[in-house]
């Protein structure tokens, strides 16, 4: 079987390299340095966006489905336990070094970019989510599924803009 288009690359705001070059996951709590096998990637980009999944989740039970407030709530708690506890499973199978000190930053295409840049395409990630949540609150609909792509954009959006700003000010502390 061919696997058709681009492979997805390990990286992100935790992803660095050992001395190996292997790519070293970097729990943020306990300091320590999973390893990630090439074996075990996909398996890692699947569980890793633990956050993303809870709040899609609520936006689907709540907006979507139009279930009450409190169930989608109880709902997005629950994959979100759910998710992190299978996360936390995962990467107890995965070597690791206790207390990593990571040698280099994983290389980002965006973190290369120049701060202008980095910090223009943050402006116009929060612009755009700002103008997706003014237009879900002056569109007057029932239409459910207009209000559930807004509100996914607009997360989306905000996501894009924090990853943004963390890689700008990330670049600043290697600079400085």
């Amino acid at each position: 079987m061919h696997q058709y288009g681009r492979q997805r690359e390990l990286e992100g705001l935790q992803i660095y390299s050992d001395r190996k070059g292997q790519k070293v996951y970097l729990d943020p709590f306990s300091r320590n340095g999973y390893i990630i096998t090439p074996e075990k990637k996909d398996r890692f980009l699947a569980l890793n966006n633990v956050a993303l999944y809870g709040a899609l989740t609520f936006v689907f039970a709540y907006v979507m489905f139009e279930l009450d407030l409190r169930l989608a709530l109880a709902l997005s708690l629950a994959v979100t336990l759910l998710l992190e506890w299978r996360f936390r499973r995962f990467m107890n199978s995965c070597a690791f070094y206790k207390n990593f000190k990571p040698v280099r930053k994983n290389g980002d295409a965006s973190s290369s970019a120049s701060k202008g840049l980095i910090i223009f395409k943050a402006v116009l990630y929060l612009a755009l989510s700002t103008a997706l949540i003014l237009s879900a609150v002056f569109i007057k609909t029932d239409d459910s599924m207009v209000y559930g792509g807004t509100i996914a954009l607009s997360i989306a959006c905000l996501f894009a803009f924090f990853r943004n700003l963390s890689i700008c000010f990330s670049n600043k502390r290697k600079t400085d």
